[in-house]
């Protein structure tokens, strides 16, 4: 199991129109990792937010052997899919937002002095939840 990789074109099956937890369902499943595929939805993960989880991500979800965390992180390096957070990066928050569709957080983030791109990069889930922004 050590050497095992995955054989599921993540990427493909995203493009091909697939539903999002039954492509997240499927790459843990061929990992042979399927029992923590609550885990990541009790979380709110999709495989573009998954693709960019660390090993405290995995920690803070549930994933407590650290030779798992390990193979999860490994094959999360592997996957090779849009995250939909354009390299561009503008120097203003509000173009910013409007380029990541969450232009209707500007007054909110900015009431709550997350005022620049830096400061909101740094927001972790549970300032979001305290500030009233939660994930749909």
């Amino acid at each position: 199991e050590s050497g095992f990789t995955s054989s599921i074109n993540v990427a493909q099956l995203l493009q091909a129109g697939v539903p999002d937890n039954e492509v997240l369902h499927a790459w843990l499943h061929d990992l042979h990792f399927e029992d923590y595929y609550p885990l990541f939805i009790q979380a709110g993960y999709d495989m573009p937010t998954v693709s960019r989880m660390t090993p405290e991500d995995l920690t803070a979800i549930g994933i407590t052997k650290p030779a798992h965390r390990k193979r999860l992180k490994s094959e999360i390096a592997r996957l090779n899919i849009n995250d939909g957070i354009p390299d561009f990066r503008p120097n203003d928050l509000m173009e910013w937002l409007h380029l990541l569709g969450l232009g209707i957080y500007l007054d909110t983030l900015c009431g709550q002095g997350y005022d620049s791109i830096d400061y909101v990069t740094d927001i972790t889930w549970e300032d979001l939840e305290e500030i009233g922004i939660q994930k749909p």
